[in-house]
């Protein structure tokens, strides 16, 4: 058997060497308790789809700078580390029933071909590897984590710093299973970080391009037929639940979007004079104001001030995060990171930005400023939390409701979502959750949001409400342009079915939906008109439950004992008998009995 052979046929039972499995654990949680308040990932956590192909493989998601510039910020102990020739690798195995350690040396070199992998830096070696086997070096960050939290240790033991993804480290070599000349094979074949990074993204890329048609034990707690390729690939590296390379995806890269370098405007410099700061660059100083969060916009912290004169630097004036180039393209500056700023006066409402005036910035500051990897947008996520924020109001901050469901209502995607510093979004007014009951702050006309942000009129009867199980509490005041600017639709009503087509389902009782039977009988009973239908999402119909049929008799949800018949429209009292009785709201049923 060939070393390719034996690396995936030794992975598929690999099991951490239990010693070291509470490292990893609470390296992680230490990780998240101390960031909380996330191609794209859901929102929410899916056993059956933990990460999507196209993330998978999304080799160019960070350069090789970039997976330095992160370790860096994170402590990571391999930190502008380069790979040595040779890395001392501890190995247990059993001694005449004793069970025991050692060490050797391993070169860092892939044998049959004789690439070297010493002498590189890691950022420079996943970069390389994820790049030759197409995998994404998000993932592989995230497992490092994972797997060993090196990613967040400064000073790692010595097993973690040979065995970082514990690659080849499998069930047999964990529990003393094997004697000295075995291990140590092993420890040669897989050991040090140069040789534990190369093999695991090709064993990612070999494991994704197979069929995967089985599970690798019967311990993976999901239906295998079910879940995506990618995640099944996960599950074989490790059968168990996969939540914590999701949360890391989400904490560290937004889902899988792309990765935020914030830092300090390169080859700036901090001026403070008096109370004021000040941004130096190439020989000019710029006014930022008197107040840290300005300071924090350009990437720089209060507590690191550079230089306490501004001799020998000429006045660049006063600097704002709200830029403009000379060619007038708008940005908004957090993090030393620059935003676009697309040009809408609807969009500049929402941000606050039509109350403000841009300053103008020469080429040479523009320039010197990294751009974000995405374009301002209305939904953000802080750095390091879960949580999503719908900005609007002049940039006040909404919450989101982390549903598939709402964010399918409201049209919005993970592709709308621009990562911000935690201090920048903290700063932003916070109001309310939003909802999908909106209304401007100059008209009492409410609006039920729905199929991609489309707005239906709302009837503002109590009885129309109880039906649907909203409230006046959950109404939204958003702005009135974004109101304006969604496309307006038929007055929402009772009588709904799914743009996705299908028969037609009548909503009452706190927003329950009963099936219409097809036909012409109910609809003339019941005095339905085809204009009277409204079309909401497939996420929105999914979510309402069903209760049933619809039937001619019916009742109200605080009077069941009364009971009426359906005839054009009006209700007449009548003996229930064996007839099935559809509950109405008690508002709804009273007033078909007074019509």
């Amino acid at each position: 058997m060939n070393k390719e052979e034996s690396k995936v046929k030794s992975q598929k039972s690999k099991i951490k060497y239990f010693f070291y499995c509470f490292l990893a654990f609470f390296g992680l949680l230490f990780l998240i308790l101390n960031l909380r308040p996330s191609a794209v990932m859901a929102a929410t956590y899916d056993p059956y789809n933990v990460i999507p192909n196209d993330v998978f493989i999304n080799k160019d998601s960070m350069t090789a700078a970039q997976i330095e510039s992160f370790l860096v910020s994170h402590g990571s102990f391999y930190r502008n580390y380069t790979i040595p020739e040779y890395i001392s690798t501890p190995f247990p195995y059993n001694n005449s029933g004793n069970n025991t350690w050692s060490t050797v040396n391993v070169r860092q070199i892939y044998d049959p071909t004789g690439d070297r992998y010493w002498g590189k830096k890691v950022s420079q070696l996943i970069y390389d590897e994820c790049q030759a086997h197409g995998i994404n070096p998000q993932l592989v960050l995230v497992m490092l984590q994972k797997e060993s939290s090196i990613v967040t240790q400064g000073n790692p033991d010595s097993v973690t710093k040979a065995w970082p993804l514990f690659f080849g480290f499998n069930e047999t070599m964990a529990s003393y299973g094997y004697n000295y000349s075995q291990s140590r094979q092993v420890a040669i074949d897989y050991g040090g970080v140069g040789q534990q990074i190369a093999y695991t993204v090709n064993w990612l890329r070999v494991r994704y391009n197979s069929s995967l048609s089985r599970p690798p034990t019967d311990d993976v707690p999901v239906n295998w037929a079910a879940v995506n390729q990618a995640s099944r690939v996960l599950y074989i590296y490790t059968p168990h639940s996969q939540i914590n390379v999701f949360n890391l995806m989400q904490i560290w890269f937004a889902g899988g979007f792309a990765y935020y370098p914030f830092g300090p405007v390169p080859n700036s410099q901090l001026g403070k004079v008096g109370t004021t700061y000040y941004l130096i660059y190439n020989g000019k100083y710029y006014n930022l104001g008197t107040t840290s969060l300005a300071v924090q916009n350009y990437g720089h912290s209060t507590t690191t001030v550079h230089k306490t004169s501004l001799t020998g630097n000429s006045n660049g004036g006063n600097l704002s995060n709200y830029i403009r180039s000379l060619t007038g393209q708008e940005y908004l500056v957090a993090g030393g990171l620059k935003y676009a700023v697309y040009n809408s006066s609807v969009f500049k409402g929402m941000w606050g930005l039509t109350t403000r005036t841009p300053t103008s910035v020469s080429a040479e500051l523009i320039n010197a400023i990294p751009s974000a990897p995405r374009t301002l947008s209305c939904i953000v996520k802080p750095y390091s939390s879960y949580s999503y924020y719908y900005i609007d109001s002049g940039a006040r901050r909404y919450g989101m409701w982390s549903s598939d469901a709402f964010w399918a209502m409201w049209g919005f995607t993970k592709q709308d979502v621009v990562v911000m510093p935690d201090n920048f979004v903290k700063s932003l007014p916070y109001l309310k959750m939003l909802t999908a009951l909106v209304k401007s702050p100059t008209s009492s006309q409410v609006y039920y949001v729905d199929r991609g942000m489309r707005k239906y009129p709302m009837w503002m009867t109590a009885v129309f409400w109880e039906m649907w199980g909203f409230r006046y509490a959950d109404i939204t005041t958003i702005s009135s342009g974004q109101i304006s600017a969604m496309p307006t639709q038929r007055p929402f009503t009772a009588l709904i079915r799914s743009e996705a087509g299908g028969d037609l389902y009548y909503v009452d009782n706190g927003g329950k939906k009963y099936h219409i039977p097809p036909g012409p009988y109910l609809w003339n009973m019941w005095a339905f008109r085809l204009p009277e239908v409204t079309v909401v999402s497939r996420a929105q119909f999914a979510a309402l439950p069903t209760a049933g049929t619809l039937g001619t008799y019916v009742s109200g949800h605080l009077t069941p004992w009364l009971t009426c018949r359906m005839y054009n429209g009006r209700c007449f009292m009548t003996e229930r008998g064996s007839n099935p009785v559809s509950t109405l709201t008690q508002g709804q049923f009273d007033a078909l009995r007074r019509r």
